[in-house]
């Protein structure tokens, strides 16, 4: 008579096989990782100039290239695209890249240390060129090509462009449009979001950023709730989950179709989500927390010197030029009105803003600081002027900062004005309160 079966003993046996499975893959994914942070490593001069350069996060560029070149271990052309480099640029977007640059296309695909410099910041400027896909005011072409050209009602505003900077979550449908997607009067996404997506993960010790929500599958030949019919080449595969699966999967196949694209409802606005920065940690815009508001024409007195008013004494509506946003972290400071096309002779017209700041700290005196631009970059290129806008951040200690702000009048530049007539000048100054 044979022993009845020790389900225990069977229990065990397959939990220690679960874990040294586990363990295993584990240790695959370590070895994996530790591959593409060291290959990717090799470029990460390139990836942060670019990320200055073009306001793209860091390791959002280092996202794509890991997808793109294998973990950043392949630079010989691709035989199927001809895709090459580190960022494996191909067909219009490695012309779009030469041109922006205003370098040749070989130049972008050239093995060298400088081939690869030019190949990471090409990629970026392509992408950069993207970025209006994001902001949820975008209905058309012809509203993108406007937003890029900080036109109308559909320019990015100067916190979107920070969050766009800052931030990982904004960039999910021009990661999208990089890679072909987005249409007249409708924004769409294709599967290449979902392959860059996880890889965001080896270079922020582990941490995941989520997919949009209302993710949905639509097979090849049907059509989105926006009635956007799909079209797909059944010769390429499709991804479901982090999966690359080819050919269709047996529970998703119908006759006469095969593949498909995954779909993001267009309503979805990644400005208005949870965001994270590069290291996945939790972006926090903070809280309005300037101390002057409105006032008479005068001055603000603090630490013992005499500043001008941090608003706009040439404009009726004496808009705000200086303000600040708390957070646990840091305090967030705007100088600027933002207008960067103001009509000549408005004053609430054309502005500019020096880079150059300070803040106090009690017992500490004045720092020195910089602000990087919100808008346009420097004026002229390389200087020490922003067109229309700038940021910066300062420690939660501070309880004051200034700024220097320039108002184009059609025939001279006002600066600093404490009244109507710009009769004085003077470094602006708002004060923090926590």
């Amino acid at each position: 008579m044979s022993k009845p079966l020790d389900k225990r003993k069977t229990l065990n046996a397959e939990f220690r096989w679960r874990v040294c499975g586990n363990m295993l893959m584990s240790a695959l994914l370590l070895a994996i990782n530790s591959k593409v942070l060291a290959s990717c490593q090799t470029y990460d001069a390139y990836f942060e100039e670019a990320a200055a350069r073009y306001e793209v996060p860091s390791n959002l560029i280092r996202a794509i290239a890991s997808h793109e070149s294998i973990g950043c271990d392949q630079w010989q052309e691709n035989p199927i695209d001809k895709g090459c480099g580190v960022m494996q640029l191909t067909g219009d977007t490695k012309t779009g890249a030469a041109q922006l640059l205003g370098v040749s296309e070989d130049s972008l695909c050239e093995n060298t240390s400088e081939g690869a410099r030019l190949n990471i910041l090409g990629g970026t400027a392509v992408l950069r060129s993207k970025r209006c896909w994001a902001n949820p005011r975008i209905k058309t072409t012809a509203d993108f090509d406007n937003c890029t050209l900080d036109l109308g009602e559909v320019a990015l505003t100067a916190n979107e462009k920070h969050k766009l900077a800052e931030t990982i979550e904004p960039w999910w449908f021009p990661l999208s449009a990089y890679n072909g997607g987005g249409a007249d009067g409708k924004i769409f996404t294709s599967n290449y979001p979902f392959r860059v997506w996880p890889n965001l993960s080896f270079f922020a010790s582990g941490a995941k950023f989520a997919y949009p929500p209302e993710i949905k599958y639509f097979l090849n030949g049907e059509e989105t709730p926006e009635g956007i019919r799909v079209a797909y080449d059944a010769n390429k595969e499709i991804s479901i989950e982090d999966d690359l699966l080819y050919p269709t999967p047996s529970d998703l196949q119908r006759p006469g179709v095969t593949g498909g694209i995954r779909w993001v409802n267009s309503t979805y606005d990644a400005f208005d989500v949870v965001l994270h920065r590069n290291d996945g940690s939790a972006y926090a815009a903070g809280n309005a927390c300037q101390s002057i508001l409105s006032g008479e024409p005068g001055h603000v007195s603090a630490s013992g010197l005499v500043w001008g008013l941090p608003w706009n004494w040439l404009s009726a509506e004496k808009e705000l030029l200086l303000s600040a946003a708390c957070s646990a972290a840091e305090t967030a400071v705007t100088v600027g009105s933002g207008n960067e096309a103001g009509e000549p002779g408005t004053y609430r017209g054309l502005t500019y803003v020096y880079n150059k700041s300070y803040y106090w700290e009690n017992g500490e005196g004045w720092k020195q600081y910089y602000l990087d631009c919100a808008g346009s970059e420097k004026t002229p290129a390389g200087g020490v002027w922003c067109k229309g806008q700038a940021i910066g951040a300062i420690p939660v200690t501070a309880q004051w900062f200034v700024g220097w702000t320039c108002i184009w009048d059609g025939n001279t530049y006002l600066c600093g004005c404490t009244d109507e007539q710009c009769s004085n000048s003077y470094w602006q100054a708002q004060g923090v309160t926590q």
